[in-house]
């Protein structure tokens, strides 16, 4: 069997094991009123892929995803509507964080302070995650501060308020 048909035989199983490592999450985000579709399922890998992709990275299984996936599936902010969309939002903030801090954070650290801006600061709204969350994890880390340190400032509290 040539090489190259081999590598896409593996290459397709190893999708096949992806595709239903995220659909075996159903059986816990039932508890929230969500549900990924195998279609759901396939966008995330394809957004998984050009995430890695654009932040030039590589993923050899699917466990920062399923992390994700459980995490945002506990947030009051998450619907069925803004579920597919806030996975691969949150997935590209995370790898996005990964290269800002040079592989210096763990995964797991980097999940919560990304949950703790989701939740607390931007009030589930991934756009001000993926600006202005993720400008302060960052900063926060090179000012060696921790990551979820979320005090505000006078000059802060400007910066967060929208309202003016």
């Amino acid at each position: 069997m040539p090489f190259f048909k081999q590598f896409n035989e593996v290459n397709v199983l190893l999708q096949k094991n992806r595709v239903q490592k995220l659909l075996d999450l159903n059986s816990g985000l039932k508890d929230y009123d969500l549900i990924l579709t195998p279609k759901n399922v396939e966008e995330i890998l394809v957004s998984r892929d050009r995430a890695l992709k654009n932040q030039g990275r590589v993923e050899l299984d699917t466990k920062v995803t399923r992390e994700i996936i459980k995490r945002l599936s506990e947030s009051s902010y998450i619907t069925q509507n803004n579920f597919l969309s806030c996975i691969n939002d949150v997935y590209e903030t995370f790898h996005f964080i990964k290269n800002e801090t040079s592989d210096f954070i763990s995964d797991e650290d980097i999940l919560v302070a990304v949950m703790v801006y989701f939740e607390k600061v931007c009030h589930g709204s991934v756009e001000l995650l993926m600006g202005k969350g993720v400008e302060k994890i960052v900063e926060n880390f090179k000012n060696q501060k921790g990551l979820t340190e979320i005090e505000k400032s006078e000059e802060e509290e400007e910066y967060w308020n929208f309202d003016k």
